[in-house]
């Protein structure tokens, strides 16, 4: 993919690479595992504020049906409880 970079985080048996790309390269990079469908935005007030709306008009334009989620900005709401509201939503 044209102008992606990745970052390894080196976690041993836990590692993983983060992909930076442009945001039009999204719907690219979910076809890789799984065809048009519904999907699900996470996000927080801050980051959302800036790409939310961006984000779920690139994944719409592709044929995804999106639905946002958002949790508290913050290391004190990854947790179980904010998992499992997530999930229930």
């Amino acid at each position: 993919m044209a102008r992606e970079k990745q970052l390894l985080v080196d976690l041993g048996d836990r590692s993983y690479a983060i992909r930076f790309s442009p945001l039009a390269s999204l719907p690219e990079h979910l076809a890789e595992l799984h065809a048009p469908a519904r999907c699900v935005l996470v996000t927080n007030p801050v980051v959302g504020a800036l790409y939310a709306e961006p984000c779920r008009s690139v994944l719409e334009a592709a044929g995804w049906e999106v639905i946002g989620l958002e949790v508290p900005d913050g290391e004190a709401h990854k947790t179980l409880e904010s998992w499992e509201d997530l999930v229930q939503a």
